[in-house]
């Protein structure tokens, strides 16, 4: 490969191995746990490697499972209860390995507000007291991080497709052009 060559060719590999850097949760292991009658008493919990997909749901006793996702947290519900009164009824997300800086819920849980959550930078807890659930009920955390430059992360990732057409454009203004001139 020609001198020249050589440093077009290195910044085409650079920008197609590139991506955003952001916080999530993907490879991170966090307690999830169920606390009752206060957030300092344990009644059960797990801790988990967050996966893409199923494979890392934690089921809590027959009424509900949570689902860690890279900037989510999915809660699903599948029988009726209520959720007793007491200073705190609730799921604690724990040993988050990234900086929290925001939690959105989307909930149909009837009495919700976000009043019920408390945040810390490593850790999310919902406070379900009083709350009743059926089948039907769904409670999913939004998360956004701190991103490694101290902004919220955005968790955005630029199309492989235009890094590709980039990365060949580079390349291919890296040829020399034939100069030769014909004369006659």
């Amino acid at each position: 490969m020609p001198n020249k060559l050589l440093p077009a060719f290195i910044l085409s590999i650079l920008l197609m191995t590139s991506s955003s850097v952001h916080a999530m949760l993907l490879g991170d292991t966090i307690q999830l746990s169920h606390r009752f009658p206060s957030s300092d008493d344990f009644i059960e919990g797990y801790l988990v490697e967050v996966q893409s997909g199923s494979s890392d749901v934690a089921t809590f006793g027959s009424i509900y499972t949570a689902n860690p996702e890279d900037d989510q947290i999915l809660y699903d519900f599948f029988r009726p209860f209520t959720f007793s009164s007491g200073p705190f009824n609730g799921n604690i997300v724990e040993f988050i390995d990234d900086a929290l800086v925001n939690v959105t819920i989307d909930t149909n849980l009837f009495g919700w507000d976000d009043s019920l959550m408390s945040m810390e930078d490593d850790r999310i807890a919902f406070n379900w007291r009083n709350l009743s659930v059926d089948q039907n009920s769904y409670f999913y955390a939004s998360l956004a991080f701190e991103s490694p430059d101290g902004w919220e992360s955005s968790n955005s990732v630029p199309e492989p497709s235009t890094i590709l057409l980039l990365s060949m454009g580079l390349f291919t203004l890296s040829f020399p052009k034939n100069t030769k001139i014909f004369r006659s």
